[in-house]
């Protein structure tokens, strides 16, 4: 008996050792896990941030739902992580690598809660700002500002529009030299037109041609054209007011002032914006050149179209 009692206290020391062992143990990885939690999710230490304040952050997007709080976060190559929330982009749509900017809304354990004020995909070459979508190098501009369900996206050579889930049709730019030929649209276009092939001018100004159930094609003048796919006539018609191809006018018109700002900076003052051409460069580079007040000198400005028409440079040409 003194034995097996002896025994059995042995045995529930050895138990109770255990358990403060593991106990210990839990506790020493739960302090390092918290640790390395920290570290992954705060950003920058040094970094102070105050509510009002914009930021820009890159990182690949995932859903992390708190809503209202936020609904997103981004998650950079260092493990630093700032939540998201937009109110009139759909975040739901997106995935991968992305650069955002946007407004601190919040801040909760030191992170960030940034309002979301615009999107660039610099894989896609696609911007969004007020549920605006400007896909840079297919020089395709979508205004769906006043249109929250709609939404667009690139994958591949197509860009995606959808209302809600559904997709509404997927659009592609072709240069047209290359389909017939180094020929321009200009005998594409005349050949729809000799064709009688159904078509109607957009309140934007673009003529839509249809050529096949469901294909319907649009022009930017001489070089480009874009087929829109499985789209039915009503939706076209409807798309069109909202479709902006970023052409010679497209540029003239929306950045008439800042043109005139860069000009004037170097000396050349712009009463009129009247005689213009537009050249574009693979690197997303528009250059154009407009005439000055002294008819012997005109104005070259470029803009680099992926940090949201940024002049590059100004420069003076004397004929």
């Amino acid at each position: 008996m003194v034995i097996r009692t002896f025994q059995k206290q042995r045995n529930i020391k050895k138990i109770l050792s255990i358990i403060v062992i593991m106990l210990v143990g839990i506790i020493i990885v739960a302090k390092i896990s918290n640790v390395i939690y920290t570290e992954i999710t705060k950003p920058d230490q040094n970094q102070e941030f105050h509510i009002g304040e914009t930021m820009n952050f890159a990182g690949e997007i995932s859903n992390e739902n708190n809503f209202p709080l936020y609904t997103h976060k981004i998650t950079s190559r260092k493990g630093e992580v700032i939540f998201l929330k937009s109110s009139n982009i759909n975040l739901n749509k997106y995935s991968g690598k992305l650069e955002i900017h946007g407004e601190i809304k919040d801040i909760k354990k030191d992170i960030p809660i940034l309002e979301v004020i615009s999107i660039k995909f610099p894989e896609q070459g696609l911007i969004i700002k007020n549920n605006t979508y400007f896909f840079v190098k297919d020089m395709l501009y979508l205004d769906f500002s006043n249109q929250s369900q709609l939404s667009a996206k690139k994958e591949k050579k197509e860009i995606k529009i959808f209302y809600g889930e559904e997709k509404l049709s997927s659009a592609e730019r072709f240069l047209c030299s290359r389909v017939l030929r180094q020929r321009d649209c200009t005998y594409l276009i005349e050949d729809y037109g000799n064709s009688q092939k159904e078509n109607f001018d957009s309140y934007r100004g673009y003529t839509y041609y249809k050529h096949g159930t469901g294909l319907w094609t649009v022009f930017d003048g001489t070089m480009f054209g874009y087929i829109f796919k499985d789209i039915e006539e009503e939706t076209m018609l409807s798309l069109s007011n909202i479709i902006k191809i970023v052409d010679k006018n497209f540029i003239v018109n929306n950045k008439k002032e800042v043109i005139k700002e860069a000009c004037a900076s170097k000396g050349e003052i712009i009463q009129q914006i009247g005689s213009t051409s537009v050249q574009y460069e693979d690197n997303n580079q528009v250059h154009i050149t407009v005439e000055t007040a002294k008819s012997d000198n005109r104005c070259k400005v470029t803009f680099d179209m992926r940090n949201e028409w940024e002049i590059t440079q100004v420069q003076i040409i004397k004929k």
